[in-house]
């Protein structure tokens, strides 16, 4: 189990990086992966792109534990290592069209920690 979060669970998300060395996710606005390629961010889109961050994770105040500081790997409101998120060990994110061509720099933010799934 030397992955983040629950117990006995394992998650990948999928967020889009700003660039290569950074690790700031990009902002939906500057989200190139999941958008059509018409340069026009709509709301389906802006869903697209938190569904495959949080993975259908319940979000909000009173939800989620907001304390950057804790380490509670297990705690069920750890909404930043995704153990809010739907149980089970499958993510089906079904098909999007890919519409914009080029480099996309893109991680996932749960499993990269120091550990054998790190994204070094």
């Amino acid at each position: 189990n030397d992955g983040n979060g629950r117990a006995g669970t394992d998650r990948s998300n999928l967020v889009q990086m700003s660039n290569r060395m950074g690790s700031r996710p990009a902002l939906a606005e500057e989200n190139t992966l999941l958008t059509n390629d018409d340069g026009v961010l709509d709301d389906e889109e802006k869903a697209r792109i938190a569904r495959f961050a949080y993975l259908d994770q319940a979000r909000g105040p009173g939800v989620c534990n907001a304390d950057i500081n804790a380490n509670q790997n297990n705690a069920e409101d750890n909404c930043k290592l995704l153990n809010r998120a739907k149980t089970g060990a499958y993510f089906d994110g079904g098909l999007v069209r890919m519409s914009n061509m080029g480099e996309h720099k893109i991680l996932s933010t749960r499993n990269n920690d120091f550990s054998n799934r790190s994204h070094k």
